[in-house]
């Protein structure tokens, strides 16, 4: 194991056991604080620096909400992010230290989230602008007044700067879950946690070399099912940390999708 592989390692197992401590904490206006504590600590002990904190990146984001505002913002920041990301990853050529990969990571995580954000505010800004010229005798008035409620969103810099340096990536949900309320089922974790299986362990056993030359030989053909074997173990770790932080739990009432939330917003009235 390369020492890149055993600070991956350790940076899930370590955002696994913070999930539960950080949920179940008093005050949901102290959650999204925790998360980005969390997710600066893990960045600089990934980096071994604290190059990782991009503060221009957020701060430019910041300034182009206040000047550009939401009718273009989602333009404005795709442009911006990827020409930002292009430049950081040639700025060697401009006489700057060749990023590191963990570096060159995180930069493109930043990218992503961000572009992403200026979509969310683009369409929280058309739900409302909607809403101002609806009038609410209109059949999509309640459906539209829901999305105002449940998907809707209003940030600030400091929001911003929560939302780009949380280590799972997004803190809404989990942000506010309501204080003694039904705790979800731990099985969707556990389920995640036995998939991520440690295929790679036999090739490193007395085992394995005891085995005749040909068995070795051919043993090879499926490195690469191995291989595919790590990222899948990598992945369904990824799923159990924001599992473990209650990360895109709803009620199943609402009828949540993967990767648009609840489908039945009326339900979780």
């Amino acid at each position: 194991m390369t020492l890149d592989d055993l600070i991956y390692v350790i940076s899930l197992l370590i955002s696994l056991l913070c999930g539960p401590l950080i949920c179940y904490a008093r005050g949901n206006s102290k959650k999204p604080v925790s998360f980005l504590f969390v997710g600066i600590s893990l960045f600089t002990l990934s980096l071994r620096s604290l190059d990782s904190l991009y503060f221009s990146e957020y701060l430019k984001k910041g300034k182009l909400i206040f000047f550009i505002g939401f009718r273009f913002i989602h333009i404005a920041s795709f442009i911006w992010c990827f020409g930002y990301l292009g430049y950081f990853r040639t700025s060697y050529l401009f006489g700057h230290e060749i990023p590191t990969p963990h570096t060159n990571a995180l930069q493109l995580l930043l990218t992503l989230r961000l572009i992403g954000l200026g979509f969310e505010l683009h369409d929280s800004w058309l739900i409302l602008s909607k809403l101002e010229k609806m009038d609410r005798k209109c059949a999509e008035w309640p459906e539209l007044k829901l999305r105002e409620k449940f998907c809707c969103i209003s940030l600030n810099v400091f929001d911003i700067f929560c939302y780009s340096y949380c280590y799972i990536g997004l803190f809404t949900d989990m942000c506010e879950w309501p204080l003694g309320a039904q705790e979800p089922s731990n099985a969707p974790l556990q389920s995640r946690l036995q998939e991520a299986s440690l295929f790679g362990i036999y090739v490193r056993t007395d085992e394995f070399f005891l085995q005749p030359f040909f068995y070795r030989f051919f043993y090879m053909f499926i490195m690469f099912v191995i291989f595919r074997a790590r990222i899948y173990s990598a992945w369904k770790m990824s799923e159990a940390v924001c599992i473990s932080a209650r990360l895109g739990i709803y009620p199943s009432v609402s009828q949540p999708r993967s990767g648009a939330g609840p489908t039945r917003l009326d339900e979780l009235e």
